[in-house]
């Protein structure tokens, strides 16, 4: 939590979208268990999804914007789903 509280320069590398989205999906698994929320991941674009970013920022991006959709579902069990296009 320390790490990402500092500002610190963004570390650019070129990262595939689908696997952190797909790590990011696993550490909320839990959470949205516990909501009755199923998370789910959508196919890769042909060609991969790969981009040139700091995957510590976009990692807490995605998992900011994916606990903010679990809390707006409640309890209906409407899937939040992450699609890279």
């Amino acid at each position: 939590l320390l790490d990402l509280a500092r500002r610190s320069e963004p570390r650019r590398a070129r990262v595939d979208l689908r696997e952190l989205a797909a790590r990011t999906l696993g550490v909320l698994a839990p959470l949205g268990a516990q909501r009755g929320v199923p998370l789910e991941l959508g196919e890769a674009p042909p060609g991969g999804a790969w981009a040139s970013v700091d995957p510590d920022q976009l990692g807490q991006v995605l998992t900011n914007l994916v606990v903010n959709a679990i809390h707006a579902t409640g309890d209906r069990g409407t899937p939040v789903r992450v699609e890279l296009t």
